[in-house]
């Protein structure tokens, strides 16, 4: 495969621009500043289109990065050969990819042909852009190299149809990703989070036996209180009947006290009657006597009361009047106010001396009803003050053995929920014992799995590794003297020995990193693209490296141009 032409419209800052490719050795000698990298950039982009579209910065961005500096139509074409067959690839871009236009003609016909799609680079090549970029396009300062996925499959020689090798890592990451969710030591893991449970769930149930006994002692306690219970509830019930009995015959007792009362009633009645009446009548003498002394004072004072007012028309006496009738006036209120507190003060005494004669009478017949506390009966060893002492004490017996019984059934309550929830843990335990037991069988084969796919990946590395470390060597023979102190493993990472051990080549110089990426690049190329040699794009690859490497460097290239057609890009005549 190689370039042909090439024409810009507008890219970057190249505008109207050609280029004529011949079929070996293109050196492109142009000063900093010129346009270089963009052509390289732009043959890359005919092939695969712009690298990262996403990007908001305008460098990384390449749609924005190479947007016309003068403006107009950006885009332009670029003819090619492969399989014999000469094309013509046309490309317009706009601010969005889906605006972009695309068209591959036929270069003698120029008609449009079906051969190839938009990702003709994935197509022409097998790679994409990724391998493209670590193989046949060596950007500026990006001569270090790796290998990956596709370049993997070419050097295998194999199709995806034949071997899906390109999804190698994906299927390692699939089972990587279900090896750590199932991994017992992850927290993240099942097997980890069922172990966790397991052992809370066992250390839960550490008392399950205990309180299984615990309740069945509890139970037969509470059985022997209820029974003590029914039985002092029973002896309760015979002391309310005894004390009833003995209280009613109490109350036969004072019945027959009062029938015996009442006989002798009269004559007692007739005795107070006679007091009272004596008392009456020495009381009505009093009053009597001391009514008529009253009575002559009233009169006195309405005698007075009238001269005065007699003695107000009398002109000689007239002086005399008014002092006269206020005498009088103040002698009648005087007795009329006197009698009257007097009479108030008699009634007082009389409702006194009738209140506790009433209140024996309101009481005397309620004396049968009164309690074991009365001093009647706590005066006395009566067979009912022995029955309210044994009810006390029964009823103590009672309260006691009540609290204790009504403790019990909430201790014999929660063991019980306590008891209910470590059976549920049992059934539970069960489950995630045989969950356990099927996830560490699943984790056991997944990881031979992987183990398996990694030998696989090994061995069919070990199909490809042996010819590119041979290309490697050769490579790096014609720019370095010394070429075996490289080890390059199956995963064509390369490795430097040094005093008996191995070494990243990241521990060298960038010089010698370029030329290593270089003599890589080349074993890569060689190894994968056996059919048709596709053209090298250098973008002034050897700008680090020192005059006593360059001319090698530079002979390599010359080399390789008899087998492929090169496109090399520097900025000094000393470097070509």
């Amino acid at each position: 495969m190689r370039l042909i032409s090439c024409h810009i419209e507008n890219f970057g800052k190249l505008s109207n621009f050609d280029y004529n490719f011949n079929e070996t050795k293109n050196i492109i000698l142009e000063d900093n500043g010129w346009g270089k990298t963009t052509l390289a950039a732009f043959i890359r982009v005919m092939f695969y289109g712009f690298a990262n579209p996403l990007k908001k910065d305008d460098y990384e961005n390449e749609r924005k990065r190479f947007k016309p500096w003068k403006g107009g139509v950006y885009g332009g074409s670029l003819s090619f050969s492969v399989n014999n067959k000469e094309y013509i690839i046309n490309r317009v871009f706009f601010d969005r990819e889906k605006e972009d236009t695309f068209s591959i003609r036929d270069a003698h016909t120029l008609l449009e042909t079906t051969d190839f799609s938009k990702n003709i680079g994935e197509e022409i090549f097998k790679i994409n852009h990724e391998s493209f970029k670590n193989t046949i396009f060596v950007g500026q300062d990006e001569l270090e190299t790796k290998s990956t996925r596709d370049i993997e499959s070419l050097l295998g020689n194999v199709s995806l149809d034949e071997l899906d090798i390109n999804n190698y890592d994906d299927a390692l990451g699939t089972i990587n990703g279900l090896i750590n969710s199932l991994s017992p030591d992850r927290k993240t893991g099942r097997l980890y989070k069922l172990s966790r449970q397991l052992d809370n769930l066992e250390f839960e149930n550490l008392s399950f036996d205990a309180n299984k006994t615990r309740v069945s002692k509890l139970v037969e306690r509470a059985k022997s209180l209820e029974h003590f219970l029914n039985k002092e509830r029973r002896a309760k019930s015979e002391l309310q009947g005894l004390i009833f009995e003995e209280l009613s015959n109490k109350g036969e007792e004072k019945k027959e006290a009062k029938e015996e009362k009442k006989e002798e009633a009269p004559k007692d009645e007739r005795a107070e009657k006679l007091k009272k009446d004596i008392f009456n009548f020495n009381k009505l003498a009093i009053n009597e006597k001391t009514d008529v002394i009253g009575l002559f004072i009233l009169f006195f004072g309405f005698f007075l009361t009238v001269l005065g007012v007699f003695l107000q028309n009398n002109n000689r006496y007239h002086g005399y009047a008014y002092p006269l009738t206020f005498i009088g006036i103040i002698i009648v209120i005087f007795y009329v106010s006197r009698t009257f507190f007097k009479r108030a003060d008699d009634t007082e005494d009389d409702e006194e001396e009738e209140e506790p004669h009433l209140k024996e009478e309101e009481t005397k017949d309620y004396e049968p009803f009164k309690s074991a506390e009365d001093a009647e009966f706590n005066s006395s060893s009566s067979k009912y003050q022995a029955l309210i002492e044994k009810m006390k004490l029964n009823d103590k017996k009672i309260d006691e053995h009540t609290g204790e019984l009504y403790r019990l059934n909430r201790e014999i309550e929660e063991l019980t929920k306590e008891i209910l929830k470590q059976e549920e843990n049992i059934t539970r335990l069960t489950e995630i014992k045989e969950e356990i037991i099927e996830l560490k069988e699943k984790y056991e084969y997944t990881l031979k799995a992987r183990d398996y796919l990694g030998l696989a990946k090994e061995n069919f590395a070990k199909r490809y590794n042996k010819p590119v470390k041979k290309s490697f060597d050769k490579f790096l023979g014609y720019m370095l003297d010394e070429t075996d102190d490289y080890i390059l493993n199956i995963n064509n990472e390369l490795r430097i020995k040094d005093a008996g051990e191995l070494r990243d080549v990241r521990m060298l110089s960038k010089a010698f990193r370029d030329v290593i990426g270089l003599a890589l690049r080349l074993a890569f190329i060689e190894s994968a693209f056996t059919k048709e040699k596709p053209f090298i794009i250098l973008d002034d690859p050897f700008v680090n490296v020192d005059d006593n490497t360059l001319a090698p460097c530079l002979n390599t290239l010359n080399i390789i141009s008899k087998d492929y057609q090169i496109i090399y890009f520097t900025c000094s005549i000393s470097r070509t």
